[in-house]
This record gives C-alpha cells, structure tokens and sequence, in this order.
C-alpha cells in the first residue's frame, strides 16, 4: 500500500520542523516502486483526459490504441492567388491571399480585409 512507507519531507513552519508526506505514485507494483512526483518525475496521466471541471477520466480508445476523435465545428478557410476569383464564402469563413499575404473575413454579406 502507498502508505505503508510514504516518502516524507522535513518543512520548516513558524520555526518548528514538519514532516509532510511527498506527493508520489508507483511506478510497478511493488513498495521499490515508488518515486516522488514532480516536474521532472510528473503523475502519469497516458490513456486519461481532463473535462472541463478538472475530472480526469479514460480517453476512448479502439482495439489497436488509436484514440477516439470527433470533428465537433467547422471552420472554413479559402487559400487563393489574388487573380483567382474570390469564393461566395459564408460569415466567419476565412480567405488568404498567398501571393499578396492579405487575409479577408466574410462578415455574412461581404469579404473584409483584416
């Protein structure tokens, strides 16, 4: 069990000397190990998301590993040379002219230089 023999540290608090007990996780499955958790050494977090509300849980996964993606939006973007015509585009499409380098903006009647 992890605290059996936890890994403890001394603090100094109002001139007396603390024990607190060093945040860490096992490594195997065993007391030997056990490893102090840090900024070199962090939680292992491999296969677990972060909601929102700070809950970590399992990520999906199919059979072979690979992790679950889902498209939730669409953004749109147009890439063209300034003497191709500009498309009719949407509001919140996004045009780039490469060769000029100017960005346009379709505001849902008209495109907007940026």
């Amino acid at each position: 069990m992890a605290n059996d023999n936890p890994l403890f540290s001394d603090v100094n608090i109002d001139g007396q000397i603390r024990k607190i007990i060093d945040t860490q996780h096992f490594t195997g499955s065993n007391n030997e190990g056990r490893v102090r958790s840090g900024e070199k050494n962090p939680f292992p977090v491999a296969g677990y998301g972060m909601t929102e509300s700070g809950l970590w849980i399992p990520k999906r996964v199919s059979d072979d590993g690979a992790q679950h993606t889902q498209l939730t939006g669409s953004k749109v973007e147009y890439v063209r040379k300034s003497t191709e015509p500009k498309p009719q585009g949407k509001e919140s499409d996004t045009l780039y002219l490469w060769d000029t380098r100017q960005v346009y903006f379709h505001d849902g009647t008209d495109w907007r230089e940026i």
